[in-house]
Parts: C-alpha cells; structure tokens; sequence
C-alpha cells in the first residue's frame, strides 16, 4: 500500500491545478483519472480566457497542464476511486489499487451519479458521452458530506454545410488587443464567424406541443442549475409574450464543420429538436450531429466548505471545481490553486503543531525520568550534562541529570525535526543534523 502526503481524484483543470501547485509546495502527490486527462476543457476548440493560453485548443491546454503536473513529479495514475475511508490518514481504494494520504482533494467535475436526458433516452453517464462516476457519492454521503442535485444543458451540435448563412446576421470577432492579462503583448487572433438567427412562432409551437415529452417538464429532472441558464423550453414557458428569442451559431473551431447552436439548449427528443430547429432562418435544412441533452449530477453542498476549500466537518478533505457548485474550467482551475495550496499549507502547519506538541510531551516525560533518577530542581545545572532525551530518553553525562538540561536538550531536537520535516529532508540527515548539534556543545546522545 503506497502513501502520499495528498491525493487528488479527477484529472480537469482543477485536479491539474492542484496537483501542479501541491508539488510546487514539494508535496508527494498522486493523481488519480479514470477516463482521460483535462476533463471538459479537453472537448473545446479553442481557450481564450484562460491567462497566457490565448488562441490554444482545450486539448492543447489540458496537455500543457498535464506536461507541467508530470515535469514537477505528480505521480498520475489512470484509476477510479472507488471509496475514500476517513481518517488521520486517509485510505482511498481504487478499480486496481489502495493508497494511503494525509489529505485529499476531490475534483470529480460533474460526473459524480451522472445522467443525460434526451426526451424518453436516460442515460448513466457524464458529458460527452463519459461514463458517471457512480461509486462515490455513497461514500462522500457515508463520510457526513451534505450532497445537492444540479442540473445543466447543451445545446445540438449541427453541421455548417447544411446552413444557409445568407439568411443570418454576421457577427465577427471584436478587433483590437483584448486578452485578460494586462501584460499581454500579442494581439488576440479573432479569425471566426458566428451567426445571429432568431426563433420563430412556428418555433415556439412545436416546443409547447412537445412539453409532455421533455424530461424537465414531466418531472424526470429534479436538480436545479448552477447558474441562471435556461432551456428554449424554459424561455417559451416563461416569457410566452416573446415571439422570438435570438441564437448565435458558433463555429466549434477554425477546422470543423461542426456549429453549437448557442442559446438553444434543450432536453426534448431527438426528433422534435430537428423539427423545431428546421423552423428557424437559416436552419431549415439542418443537419443534427449531436442532439441537445439536459445532464444532471452531485455535488456538494459549498457552504460546507471554508475559505480554502476544506471541508470543515471532515478533517483533511478539500474540494475544487463543478463538484462544489460551480460552473466553467476557469472557476475550476483557480479553486484546483486554492485547495492544492492550501492542502500542503495545512499539512505543514498540522506537522509543525505536532512537532511543538511531541516536544512538550519530550518535556515533560524528560522531566519525570530525571526527577525519578533523584535529581532536584536546580541541581547540577552543568550545560555538558544536558542530555538528548526524547520519550523514554536516558541523559548521559559527568554531570548529575537535571530538568532544565532535559528540557532544552528535548526543544533542541524537537526543532530540528521540524525544521526538517518542512524542508522535507529525509530521516537520516535530521538524525546527522541532531547528532552534529549535539556533539558540537559537548552533549551525547544515548538513545532516539
């Protein structure tokens, strides 16, 4: 059974993120992905508010995060967890193995008891056809975690040969430098069109004829969205006095074919999204490669969380990215920042506690051994008969043995050990370290 100070289960941006950042705190780290590495980002044509990956692919980016994980040392592994086991150190068992952790930071995206929804056609599964991750929410559940239900949506993916773009408005990219980063020095590259078209009554019609069908209207669906984004379902229902409602067609990327029909996600049929898609200026001879679907999935709860992402009920657990509500990779990414920090910085500040703890502990055990001995306070207080005692200890001198020099001799060791242990330098040099401090002001050391 294999042990690392933090394990990190998913693989997106946010598993990347805080794998990369726990190693920079010089951290072992093991990163577990069941699928494939970069999560949603991987899917996306192109990225150009992430800062300095300006006019890269998702896929591009997921490498170059993946890359920059693996050059600092994170150990990755293509395995699901299956169950995490609670505890000062934390047990997580996998589809091949059990690793053993002092922290763990979960960024399960929205795969956590995913299912997809496509009128009548629910499927267990994630995005993209992704398998759902079905085996840890029971477990998050066991562990006392407060898990809600969200839902989102896509809309159809369709083919730009069969549009008619003469009958849509163009809408170029805005010209002129404007990246998020202030010191960016190359121009952003906008060399894509889209499209504005608009629904139709006719549109509108076959959706209000079909709501029998769709999922989030029959009560198939119970999660709420994690952020205001509605279905053209919900926007016919809700705003019935709007007799159309605008879409953009956004290509997928400069070398595909493939169009997102942005502003129309839908959960409705296979064949009423044809139907009412070929309704609208532009679409009337549309070509589906992907229907819409509405996703729902677990999160958690993120009020359970504090400001470093930390659950504060269960010691040595933090979240990042959808799992705790959110949506986009670029709010995953700074919460991966966040809790892969914060997990090494808490694990060096629980090490250090535990070193002043076991140097009073050294102390007062010091204490009862050399006043068992016979000595008395104050008594033979010669600095060479201060002696390396730590638990259990013997001092070893000319001199009588006395508290004071018991006392120091036990705070001398005990910040050394820590001193080291946040420097990560291994056994046998803190032991050099001690012995060579020792001798140098004249003390022995008998036992460790």
């Amino acid at each position: 059974m294999e042990h690392f100070d933090i394990i990190i289960i998913g693989g997106g941006p946010a598993g990347l993120t805080a794998a990369i950042y726990a190693r920079r705190a010089n951290k072992s780290v093991l990163l577990l992905e069941r699928a494939s590495m970069g999560g949603q980002i991987a899917t996306s044509p192109r990225v150009d508010n992430f800062p300095a990956a300006a006019g890269l692919s998702g896929a591009e980016l997921s490498d170059r995060l993946y890359a920059q994980a693996d050059e600092l040392g994170a150990r990755i592994e293509l395995e699901e967890a299956l169950e995490i086991q609670n505890g000062a150190v934390k047990t997580v068992t996998t589809d091949y193995s059990t690793y053993t952790a002092k922290a763990v930071i979960l960024a399960t995206g929205t795969f956590l008891g995913a299912k997809t929804f496509t009128g009548e056609v629910v499927r267990h599964m994630g995005p993209d056809g992704m398998y759902a991750a079905d085996y840890l929410t029971p477990c998050l559940e066991k562990l006392g975690l407060q898990l809600r239900r969200f839902k989102t949506g896509t809309p159809a993916r369709v083919s730009g040969k069969s549009l008619d773009f003469s009958k849509m408005t163009p809408q170029p990219g805005d010209e002129g430098e404007l990246g998020f980063a202030f010191d960016r020095t190359e121009e952003a590259a906008n060399t894509v069109t889209c499209w504005l078209t608009y629904t139709t009554e006719e549109t509108h019609d076959i959706i209000r004829g079909s709501l029998d069908r769709s999922p989030l209207y029959c009560g198939e669906i119970v999660g709420t969205g994690p952020r205001y984004c509605p279905s053209i379902e919900d926007k016919v229902v809700r705003f019935p006095e709007k007799n159309r409602h605008q879409l953009f067609l956004e290509p997928c990327g400069g070398d595909t074919d493939e169009y997102y029909v942005q502003g129309m996600s839908s959960s409705l049929p296979e064949d009423v999204q044809r139907a009412f898609l070929r309704t609208i200026p532009g679409l009337e001879q549309v070509h589906i490669l992907r229907p819409g679907y509405a996703i729902e999935y677990d999160c958690i709860d993120p009020l359970q969380l504090d400001h470093t992402l930390a659950l504060r009920d269960v010691p040595g657990l933090w979240c990042a990215g959808q799992l705790c509500g959110s949506s986009g990779y670029e709010e995953a990414a700074g919460q991966g920042l966040i809790a892969g920090i914060n997990a090494a910085r808490t694990m060096m500040i629980v090490y250090g506690l535990s070193s002043i703890l076991a140097a009073f502990a050294g102390v007062f055990q010091a204490a009862r051994v050399t006043v068992a001995a016979g000595s008395s306070l104050g008594q033979g207080a010669d600095l060479n008969a201060i002696a390396a005692v730590v638990i259990g200890g013997t001092p070893m001198s000319g001199g009588k043995p006395n508290v004071i020099g018991t006392v120091i001799g036990a705070l001398i060791m005990q910040m050394i050990t820590l001193t080291c242990v946040m420097n990560n330098i291994p056994d046998e040099p803190i032991m050099q370290k001690k012995k060579a401090l020792l001798e140098s002001t004249g003390m022995a050391m008998y036992r460790y």
